[in-house]
Formats: C-alpha cells, sequence, structure tokens
C-alpha cells in the first residue's frame, strides 16, 4: 500500500507535471529491456528479461491463491486420495496438474517423505506416449504434492460414452475405437510394468483422453504409498475403508487387494483392474454397482459381473466378453499372466483374428477359421445341410454326402490348426510372463526396486538369455532373443539388435513358416538394425525376401513396413528418383491396401513427398501432401489420423509451396501449423517453435510485420530458455524481429533488439575483426541522443559471417535476402529444404 506523501513547506508556482503516458504492455517489454541494458551491456542478463517479460505477459491474472510456489487455477476435483488442481508451474509458466495427496503430518528430510520420494521416484521416471509425466514429487505444507503434466481432456468411460453415441459411426467402427483406445493404454501401464512399477489404482478417472484421442495413464504408484501410510495395521486399514477410503478403489481392486491391501498385488491386479475398465467401457455400465461394504463387494467380485458386456450392448460381441471375463478372473493365475497379453488379445479381436480367450471349443475355432476363408464356407454349409437331410433321403444322397463330408473334414483340419497356432501363443506368453514375473516384477515391492535402480528390461532380458538351457523350447528361445533384440532398439545398440535377431531368426527358421508373423516381424527389424549399421546390401536383399514371404502368405500389413525400410535406405544411399519413386508407388500401394489404416496411408505420402522433394519433384511431392490432407480422419477405428500429424502434413505443405514461391498460398497452411503447435506443444517445449518461426518468416515475406512480430517473441521464447547463449540461430530470429519493429516505425522496440542481437554476434564470432568492426560502430549510433537507422545499421544487419547457421537454414533456408527495413524492397525468396520434415 503507498504511503502518504510527505508535507513539504510551500514552492513557487511552477509548471504543471505532465500526465505520464498510460503503459501498454509492449513498452513494459520495451522498458525492461532498456533498462537491463543500460545496468549491464550483457547478453546473459538481456536474455532472463526476455524471458521473464514472456513469462509475465503469460501469467493469469486471477488464480485460486499458491500452494508453495505454485499459482492455483482451478480445483478439478477431490477424493479419498486427495485433492487435485490445475496450476502453473514457477519459472517456467507452463500449466500443470498438482496431487496434494491425503495424508498430511509429513515434515521434510522425514523418514515418511523420503519414502514417499522413494515410492514415486520410479513414476517420474517414465516415459511412454500413453504415461502422464511425473515432473515432481514434492513435500508443501505437510502434504505430499504429485507436480504433473497437465491433459486438457477428458476420462476414458466419458469418451467412450461420447463414441458410442456418435450417430454417424457404425456399431463396428465405434467397437474399434473403444478398442484401440483401451489396448493403447494397457500399453502404457505394460511400460510401468516392464520397469518395476505396479499401478494398483487402475479406473478410468486414471485413463485421461487428450484432444488428439490419445489416452494417458497417470497415478502411478500412488496407491501403494497412501496404503503403507493409512494401513500400518488392521485397524488402520479398516478405518482406511470406512472414514478416508480405500487406498485403491474398491470397485476397480482385485480380489487380493481387497482382502490383503496394495502390497499384496502385482502385475496381475492391474490385469484385473483394466478387465474391470474395459467392462465399463463396452457396455456403459459399472461392473459392480450399487454395492455396499467390503463383504458385498467382495461376494460380487468372486461371483463376476451379472451381465455380459454383449447383453447390455449387442454390438459388443461376445469375444470381447471373453475378453474381459478372462481379464476379471478372480484367481491371478487364470488371468492374462501380463497387460501385454490382454493387450495383444484385444489387438487380435480388432484385426479379426482368434482371440486367445475363448473356451477351448472346436466349434469355435472352426467358425474363425472358416470365417478368414470364405472359399471354404459354402462348402461346410453344403456339408452341414448334407448331414441334415441324410436321415430323411440317405439313400439318393449318399454320392454328395461323402464329397462334402470331405470337405468339412478339410474345415476341421484347418480350425484344428488354427487352435493349436493360439494355444502355443499362449502358452508361449505364459511361459515367458513366468519368467519376467519372477525375474523382474519381484523387485516392484517394498524397497528392493529401490535398491536395485539398474533393474531394467535390457538387463532382465540378458539374464533370461543368458540362463537358456536344454530345458527351453524353441518357441521361448526365439521370443527372449526376439524380445532382448526389440528392447535393445530403445537404446540403439543396432550390432547386438543384429545379433539377437539373426539368432531369433535362426529358432524361428525350424519351427514358423516363412510367412508367419513372428519370422516377418523379426524380419523387419533385422532390416532396420541392417540400414543403421549401414550394411545396405544385406539389408536390401534380406528385405525383398521378406516382402516375397509375406506375399505368399497372409502377413500383408508387414510389406508397407518393409518398404518403409527400403526407403528409407534408398535415402540414405542418395539414390536417383526414379528408384525412389517406384519404391514409393510401392509404399502407397501396400498401405492402400489396407483403407482402414488412414494413419499410414497419408504418413506414406508425407514420407515419399519428403524424399522426392530434394530430388526437384517439387509438384509431385504437392499432390502427395494433399492427397495425405484429404484422406479421412473421423472414420473411427485404431489408425485415425492425429491432430499432431495434420499440423504437420500443413508444415510441410508450406515448405513445398515456398519452393516453388507461391508465399500468399503457403500462410494457411503455415498458420494452421503454427497455431495448433503453439496450443498444444510450443509451451512445454519441443519443435513447435519451429512452425512459428515458419509462419513468421512467410508474414515478414509478405510485409505482414504486425502479425510478424508478435511470431518472432514467441519463436524467441523457447530458444532461449535451452539452447547455448552462442546460439546463432537465434540472431536471426532476433534479427527478424528488429527488422519487423523498426519496419512498423518502433524505433525504440526495434533499437532494444538490434542491441540484443549485437550483443549476441560479439559473443558468438569475437574474432572477426570487420565483424566486430561494424558492431561498433552501430552501438556507436545506439548510444547517440538519436536514433535513427542509417547506412551503418543496414551494412551490419547484411552481415553475413556471423549470422551464418547451417541449422536455420536446414528448416528456414539460407538468408538470400536483407531484413525488410524501410526504404528497402529487393528481397529473394528464401531457399528450403523438405528433407528433416516429418
Amino acid at each position: 500500500m503507498p504511503e502518504p506523501p510527505e508535507e513539504h513547506p510551500p514552492q513557487p508556482p511552477q509548471e504543471p507535471p505532465r500526465e505520464p503516458p498510460r503503459e501498454s504492455p509492449s513498452q513494459r517489454l520495451e522498458d525492461d529491456a532498456e533498462r537491463v541494458l543500460d545496468e549491464a551491456f550483457k547478453l546473459g542478463e538481456g536474455e532472463e528479461a526476455w524471458l521473464e517479460i514472456a513469462r509475465r505477459a503469460s501469467r493469469p491474472v486471477e488464480s485460486l491463491g499458491n500452494l508453495g510456489p505454485y499459482t492455483l487455477l482451478e480445483e478439478l476435483g477431490r477424493g479419498g486420495q486427495g485433492e487435485v488442481y490445475k496450476a502453473v508451474q514457477p519459472g517456467t509458466g507452463r500449466l500443470v496438474a498438482l496431487k496434494r495427496l491425503a495424508a498430511g503430518g509429513l515434515r521434510i528430510g522425514s523418514r515418511a517423505a523420503e519414502r514417499f520420494s522413494r515410492e514415486v521416484d520410479a513414476a517420474t521416471r517414465l516415459s511412454h506416449p500413453n504415461v502422464v509425466t511425473v515432473f515432481a514429487a514434492e513435500v508443501i505444507e505437510g502434504h505430499a504434492v504429485l507436480v504433473m503434466e497437465w491433459i486438457d481432456g477428458t476420462t476414458i468411460d466419458q469418451w467412450a460414452d461420447a463414441q458410442w453415441s456418435d450417430p454417424e459411426a457404425s456399431d463396428r467402427a465405434k467397437l474399434a475405437r473403444v478398442l484401440g483406445a483401451f489396448a493403447a493404454a494397457c500399453d502404457g501401464v505394460a511400460h510401468a510394468h516392464q520397469r518395476g512399477v505396479i499401478h494398483r489404482d487402475l479406473k478410468p478417472s486414471n485413463i485421461m483422453i487428450g484432444r488428439n484421442a490419445l489416452p494417458r495413464v497417470l497415478d502411478f504408484g500412488v496407491a501403494k504409498v497412501l496404503e503403507e501410510w493409512r494401513g500400518a495395521d488392521a485397524t488402520a486399514r479398516a478405518t482406511a475403508w470406512t472414514a478416508t477410503g480405500f487406498a485403491g478403489t474398491p470397485a476397480y481392486a482385485s480380489p487380493e487387494q481387497l482382502g490383503r491391501g496394495a502390497g499384496a498385488a502385482d502385475t496381475r491386479a492391474d490385469v484385473y483392474a483394466l478387465g474391470v475398465i474395459l467392462y465399463r467401457l463396452l457396455s456403459g455400465e459399472e461392473a459392480f454397482a450399487g454395492r455396499a461394504g467390503l463383504a458385498d463387494l467382495l461376494d460380487a467380485v468372486r461371483r463376476g459381473p451379472s451381465r455380459r458386456p454383449s447383453q447390455i450392448r449387442k454390438a459388443v460381441g461376445r469375444e470381447a466378453d471373453w475378453i474381459v471375463q478372462r481379464a476379471m478372473a478372480p484367481e491371478p493365475a487364470h488371468r492374462y499372466q501380463s497387460v501385454d497379453a490382454l493387450a495383444d488379445d484385444v489387438r487380435r479381436l480388432l484385426e479379426g483374428r482368434a482371440v486367445l480367450a475363448h473356451p477351448p471349443s472346436v466349434v469355435y475355432t472352426a467358425w474363425r477359421a472358416v470365417r478368414r476363408r470364405p472359399w471354404t464356407w459354402g462348402s461346410l454349409v453344403a456339408a452341414v445341410a448334407a448331414i441334415t437331410t441324410l436321415s430323411v433321403v440317405a439313400t439318393v444322397q449318399a454320392t454328395r454326402l461323402g464329397r462334402q463330408a470331405r470337405d468339412l473334414n478339410t474345415a476341421l483340419q484347418v480350425a484344428n490348426e488354427q487352435r493349436a497356432v493360439a494355444e502355443r501363443q499362449e502358452e508361449r506368453q505364459r511361459v515367458l510372463s513366468n519368467r519376467l514375473l519372477h525375474a523382474m516384477m519381484g523387485a516392484a515391492n517394498d524397497d528392493r526396486f529401490v535398491v536395485n535402480r539398474d533393474q531394467n528390461p535390457v538387463a532382465v532380458l540378458r539374464g533370461l538369455v543368458a540362463q537358456i538351457g536344454p530345458e527351453d523350447s524353441d518357441d521361448t528361445v526365439a521370443e527372449l532373443h526376439m524380445r532382448l533384440a526389440f528392447a535393445l532398439v530403445q537404446e540403439r545398440r543396432w550390432a547386438e539388435v543384429e545379433t539377437q535377431l539373426a539368432r531369433a531368426q535362426e529358432v524361428s527358421d525350424r519351427i514358423d513358416k516363412p510367412d508367419s508373423e513372428r519370422s516377418l516381424r523379426i524380419a523387419t527389424r533385422r532390416v532396420g538394425a541392417l540400414r543403421e549399421l549401414k550394411r545396405y546390401d544385406d539389408a536390401l536383399k534380406y528385405a525383398n525376401e521378406a516382402i516375397a514371404n509375406a506375399r505368399r502368405g497372409e502377413s500383408t500389413p508387414f510389406i508397407a513396413g518393409l518398404y518403409w525400410e527400403i526407403m528409407y535406405i534408398l535415402g540414405e544411399m542418395n539414390a536417383p528418383l526414379h528408384e525412389i519413386r517406384a519404391c514409393g508407388d510401392s509404399l502407397i500401394a501396400a498401405t492402400d491396401a489396407f483403407p482402414d489404416r488412414f494413419s499410414d496411408r497419408a504418413r506414406a505420402r508425407e514420407e515419399v513427398s519428403g524424399m522426392i522433394l530434394p530430388r526437384g519433384a517439387i509438384s509431385e511431392a504437392e499432390v502427395l501432401l494433399r492427397e495425405a490432407l484429404a484422406i479421412p480422419r473421423n472414420t473411427g477405428g485404431v489408425h485415425f489420423i492425429s491432430d499432431v500429424s495434420v499440423s504437420r502434413f500443413n508444415h510441410s505443405l508450406a515448405f513445398v509451396l515456398l519452393r516453388q514461391g507461391r508465399w500468399a498460398e503457403a500462410e494457411p497452411p503455415a498458420r494452421f501449423a503454427a497455431d495448433f503447435r503453439l496450443r498444444h506443444e510450443t509451451a512445454r517445449g519441443g519443435r513447435g517453435y519451429r512452425f512459428v518461426v515458419l509462419h513468421a518468416a512467410i508474414l515478414h515475406r509478405l510485409g505482414r510485420f504486425a502479425e510478424a512480430t508478435p511470431r518472432w517473441e514467441l519463436a524467441l521464447i523457447r530458444p532461449l530458455s535451452d539452447s547455448r547463449p552462442d546460439e546463432r540461430a537465434i540472431a536471426r530470429f532476433r534479427l527478424r524481429l528488429a527488422a519487423a519493429r523498426l519496419a512498423l516505425g518502433d524505433e525504440q522496440a526495434g533499437r532494444v533488439v538490434l542491441a540484443q542481437t549485437l550483443s549476441l554476434g560479439r559473443i558468438a564470432n569475437p574474432e572477426h575483426a570487420e565483424v566486430r568492426a561494424r558492431i561498433a560502430s552501430v552501438e556507436a549510433a545506439l548510444r547517440a541522443a538519436e536514433w535513427q537507422v542509417d547506412e551503418r545499421i543496414k551494412e551490419a544487419l547484411e552481415d553475413r559471417h556471423w549470422l551464418a547457421d547451417p541449422l536455420f537454414d536446414q528448416y528456414h533456408g539460407p538468408v538470400t535476402d536483407s531484413p525488410a527495413l524501410p526504404g528497402r524492397s529487393d528481397a529473394q525468396p528464401v531457399e528450403v529444404d523438405l528433407r528433416s520434415q516429418g
């Protein structure tokens, strides 16, 4: 609050004071930067002022108060575990979700606080597209607080209800959408399991669906922490149930959790919870609604839901019922033994293959086999009809019956083969799951995971491969080598990847057909490993052999993946246009063979356009990108085209149009891409700022400086926060911003930005004598009483030596024009290169 003015003796009349001008946000920016430059003409301090101004500009005006250093914007919900808030993180200014756990009384440095940090530390190290990022775990005001990524979306159950209510989609498309999202969520949980982290409180509200329809799982590790704080003994646990709430969520908890608490759960408890979630997504109803008390709920859980999902929604089908029933089996040994196995069975259903959860019925497997082979359907129906008619006219139909019976036996033989394959795969999954469970998941309980932090999938699989013995089946040996190779891909150890895949292929060749799924999966990854090792001739030979094998069988989805690898190989070999074009045509044809795989079809066209563009096929590249944008997006299914992909397609199209000098046409797609990335990506980093730079450059070239100026300012925020002080691309951005300011007649702001740019140039290239002389000349003009854009400044702006930046040129084209200053209009088009896009 301002102090009252001091009293002063009367003074002689003076000229009335001028009314201070009203301060605008741009004036505040200029004043802050000017003050920093006056205090010390140093780059570092100027950068900090720039960032603080940007953060202050985006800071919300209203809030609910503070939780420690975090500014609370909105309370999102509260329950037995605590409260959740939308907040602003200090320093970065980004939106985050804060979860303050209900258990209070923690002191920083206490054993309980250290325990909380250790337990949640595992969750903070999870990195997967389907897992919400946990930035930090803190103790604030005696409460444990999780700082998580903010997801602007809805819970998976609400999202599923909206899909089922879509009047324009078919029942099949609705089911595919829901199952696809559920399988993706399973991938996130499986990623955590592979790193020794069990969720223990999976429920629909812990799976969010963002605007890009991508499921994200959150709250890993929280249930166990709360269980241990609340349930030190049986009395405390009972109190937790009745008063403060079960540490997990009772309606989604497994029987072993309800009976013995979160500490008794292993990965199969998460399988059970996912089964209950799938029941909710498919049926629209809770599996155990209306149960009062633990005893009643336990009894219902042991008996199972009273109705199957298909009895509530006929579109679901009995195969989905079987998947749910198996995942929700009361005994852990009768469930899927891993989340991977559950997700695999869901994808089998999506792809029309026999699911592993069916009852051991020959009739079912025969039905599935005949359905997958329509040419045998007529024979089977005729055989059944002949057998039925035999009781009436046996003597007349004797000859026909023999022929149809042979066809029936053939169909049943095929069905039995399909059943045998499914049983072998199920047994393989069971054996591997048990070995992985004993080798790795046991480390997830109590402090063992914390003690052995080196336990990771590669280490575990290396140990299992080293323990392979004569008693292990060929199936198990091939799977272990293949899984180890896939894990090594994440660490980019390509020589080891190729070695393990070669061993897996050697075993697979003895037991699998060349066109089997496993054989082609190994082949596709092996081609990629050979490419990374620069063994291009071996990779091409192996890829062509695999394509021939895939064409002989039914594994045509692998053909597209193999052509993708060939495309990358040809690109790295700098192959001529006609070879790239031929491979691209084959890739597009392979993806178009599956019309429902919308994302693959669009991405193939984008990839081919990026390969042919630098080889001069500009018009073809434009046609392909427009085809990618024309492919339907909202028809449902697993392979939908995400908003991120559409923004990337538009960004690439803008580049292609620039190559043809069509600047005005390039502006709308560039704007679309930049706006999307500003909403979804730039605030948390990534490559989104490059999209903003491209749009700013186009507006600048078109002379729309009032629109280009805020784009340049936004483009500077991200690189200044995480780049080296001498990053020359930053100087280029600043140079364009200064030019835009000066072109608008805003000399004061242009002066500030130009001064910072020149300071950056001095640090970036201190040894260049000519640059030093020109910078000194401009700095003298900056300190003069009168500011003007004269020839000395133009000369400095036109200098190329200290502003040359290959990274900038790669994405935005080399500068072939001087920035648009007053009185200058001889700018030339910017050359760009699409090779690094997509």
